[in-house]
């Protein structure tokens, strides 16, 4: 029953997500990004604890410097936050001990908090 669930709200998510608009200039203008952490490697790291079988051995590769940028971030419902956008490319060992290859993450870092954005996450830079 849960899989059901699961399941639907995730396709309502991919529906709604590809409704919401990009911003007008005036808008990415008008936002309030914040001032860029020190932490925010940090932040990215600690929100990806969760997601690899042996999370101490995540090597992350940082493409670009982080630029002012939006993103509708995953919640309950999804929310219009400004921060900045950050691209990594991350190498973590699977079960096995072995690396699996690097994949490229994005992620919306507004002072200490970090949210992985996904394919269907609606997002932009304002640069």
């Amino acid at each position: 029953m849960n899989t059901i669930i699961y399941t639907v709200m995730m396709g309502l998510l991919v529906i709604l997500g590809g409704c919401a608009s990009h911003l007008t200039p005036s808008q990415m203008a008008a936002g309030d990004y914040g001032q860029l952490s020190p932490n925010y490697k940090e932040a990215i790291k600690e929100h990806m604890q969760t997601m690899f079988y042996d999370p101490e051995s995540a090597r992350y590769r940082y493409v670009k410097e982080p630029v002012k940028g939006y993103a509708y971030v995953p919640n309950e419902s999804p929310k219009l936050e400004f921060g900045y956008i950050v691209v990594a490319h991350i190498n973590a060992k699977n079960r096995l001990g072995g690396y699996t290859g690097e994949d490229l993450y994005t992620f919306l870092v507004k002072q200490d908090t970090a949210w992985m954005l996904h394919w269907w996450t609606s997002s932009g830079t304002a640069e």
